[in-house]
C-alpha cells in the first residue's frame, strides 16, 4: 500500500521555427540568423487565450500548495522566454525586417538574446501570475532540467551536462538553497545521462517506469545503481490514466473518475507513486470554459488524496525517506524514454531520421565556428519538440495547441520539408563563420 505520493510536472513551451522558412541572407549576422529561423509572435487569440490559461494555472497550483500539497516543479529555458513573451504590453513589440511600414506591431515581439544573456539577467520576481511566488513556495521543490529541452545529450554530453550545471547554479541562486533533483526532458534515461547526475551531485532524478526496463519490478519504490542519484520512476499507468481524463472533453462523472485514481493510489503496491501531470494535455482541447473545471478536478483529485490519508512529497523527501530501502535497478545499454518504445518513436520514418542528422550537422557546423552565438542557436535547433512535431505531421495530427496558428494553412509533405529547409538554411548561414 503506498502512503506516499509525489507529482512532478514539467512546464515547457518549444521555441518554434518559422515555417514556411525564411531564407537566411549570405553573410548574416547570429542575431539576423536567429530572427530568420524563429518565430515568436502571438496573434491576439492565442495571446488571450494563453495568458488566461497559465494564469489560471499557477494560481490553481498556489491554492493547492497553500493547502498542504507538494509539487516538484521542472521548468525549461523556453517556457521562461514564452512566459515574459505572453507577460509583455504591446508597447514592447517591435517590427522587423518582415513587416512592411505602417503595418500594427500588436503581433510581433522583441527577440531575445541568446539564452545564457537572457537568464543571467532574469529575476523570478519579474515573472507575471505569481509565477515567481510558486517556484519559491515552500512547497515546491525546482526540479532541474537542462533549459534547451534539447537532444544535447546525443549531440555532445559535455554540453548537456554545462547547461545543466548552469541552469542548476542559476535556481540555486534565485532561490538561496541547492537544487539536488534533476529529470530530462521526455524522463530520457541512458547510462551517459545519469553519470552526468552524478557528476553534477544531485541526490534523485526522475526516470521513465518502462516495463522493458524494470522487468517486473514495481515503478512505486526507491531504486539505484550504486548509491547517488536514487532514481524515481513515473506510475506509468497511473500517470496515463489522469491523464487521459483531464484531456478529454470534459464529462459529467469526471469527479468519481478522480476518486477511483485516488483509492487505486492508495491501494498500489509499494512506498510511493510518482504522477507525472503533462500540462500542455489538458490544454489540447480548444475550450477555455472547460479549463478551470479541469484545475478543479485537481483540486479534488489532491483532497481525496488527503481524506484517505496520503502524504504529499517531493522527489527529494522521497529519496530520503526511502533511501536505506533503495533497491538495485540495472539502466538499459540505450535510452528509455515516457513512451515504450524508446526514442524509436522519433525515429520510425525516414523523414524523422533526416530531421534528426540535420541536427546533427547544425550542431556540429556551429561548434566549428566557436560563435557562442551560433551555438545557442543550434541548441534551440536541438530540441526533442522538433522531432515530436515530425512525428504529428507524420501521424495526421493537426499541430498542437502551441503551434502557430497558421500552420494549419500547410500539408503535411509542405511542413515536414519547410521542417527540414530551416535546418539546411543555418547550415548554409554558418558557413561564412568557418
Amino acid at each position: 500500500m503506498s502512503l506516499d505520493i509525489v507529482i512532478y510536472m514539467e512546464l515547457h513551451h518549444p521555441l518554434r521555427l518559422k515555417l514556411p522558412t525564411q531564407l537566411v541572407p549570405a553573410g548574416a549576422e547570429p542575431e539576423d540568423i536567429r530572427e530568420c529561423l524563429f518565430d515568436e509572435r502571438i496573434d491576439r487569440f492565442t495571446l488571450r487565450s494563453h495568458q488566461q490559461f497559465y494564469s489560471d494555472l499557477f494560481k490553481t497550483f498556489g491554492e493547492l500548495l497553500d493547502r498542504g500539497c507538494k509539487l516538484s516543479i521542472g521548468v525549461s529555458g523556453a517556457f521562461l522566454r514564452y512566459i515574459l513573451l505572453l507577460a509583455a504590453p504591446p508597447v514592447h513589440f517591435t517590427p522587423n525586417r518582415g513587416r512592411k511600414s505602417g503595418e500594427p506591431t500588436a503581433n510581433y515581439h522583441l527577440m531575445f538574446p541568446r539564452w545564457d544573456e537572457f537568464v543571467s539577467q532574469l529575476q523570478l520576481e519579474q515573472m507575471p501570475w505569481g509565477f515567481g511566488n510558486l517556484m519559491t513556495h515552500p512547497n515546491a521543490e525546482i526540479i532541474c532540467i537542462e533549459p534547451y529541452s534539447s537532444l544535447s545529450f546525443y549531440l555532445d554530453i559535455e554540453m548537456f551536462i554545462q547547461q545543466t550545471a548552469f541552469f542548476k547554479e542559476w535556481w540555486a541562486e534565485r532561490l538561496g538553497k541547492n537544487i539536488s533533483a534533476a529529470a530530462t526532458t521526455d524522463l530520457c534515461m541512458n547510462n551517459e545521462i545519469y553519470k552526468s547526475f552524478v557528476n553534477l551531485q544531485f541526490n534523485a532524478v526522475i526516470m521513465e517506469g518502462a516495463e522493458w526496463v524494470l522487468q517486473g519490478r514495481e515503478p512505486s519504490y526507491l531504486y539505484k545503481i550504486k548509491d547517488h542519484p536514487f532514481l524515481c520512476l513515473r506510475h506509468k499507468p497511473l500517470s496515463l490514466q489522469t491523464m487521459e481524463i483531464l484531456s478529454e472533453p470534459l464529462q459529467e462523472n469526471i469527479a468519481l473518475q478522480m476518486k477511483i485514481i485516488a483509492q487505486q493510489i492508495k491501494e498500489a503496491r509499494g512506498d510511493f507513486i510518482l504522477l507525472d501531470w503533462d500540462i500542455n494535455a489538458m490544454r489540447i482541447y480548444d475550450n477555455q470554459s472547460g479549463v478551470p473545471q479541469k484545475f478543479s478536478a485537481l483540486s479534488q483529485l489532491c483532497e481525496d488524496l488527503d481524506a484517505l490519508g496520503v502524504t504529499f512529497s517531493t522527489v527529494s523527501e522521497v529519496a530520503t525517506k526511502f533511501s536505506n530501502k533503495a533497491r538495485q535497478l540495472i539502466l538499459p545499454a540505450f535510452t528509455s524514454t515516457r513512451i515504450e518504445v524508446g526514442m524509436a518513436y522519433l525515429l520510425n520514418s525516414e523523414r524523422q531520421q533526416w530531421i534528426f542528422e540535420f541536427m546533427h550537422h547544425a550542431y556540429n557546423m556551429a561548434k566549428l565556428s566557436k560563435n557562442e552565438d551560433l551555438i545557442d542557436i543550434a541548441l534551440w535547433l536541438a530540441q526533442i519538440d522538433n522531432l515530436k512535431l515530425a512525428a504529428s505531421f507524420l501521424s495526421g495530427l493537426k499541430p498542437d495547441w502551441y503551434s502557430p496558428s497558421y500552420w494549419g494553412g500547410l500539408s503535411t509533405d509542405e511542413l515536414l520539408k519547410e521542417l527540414g529547409q530551416a535546418y539546411a538554411n543555418f547550415i548554409n548561414a554558418v558557413r561564412y563563420y568557418i
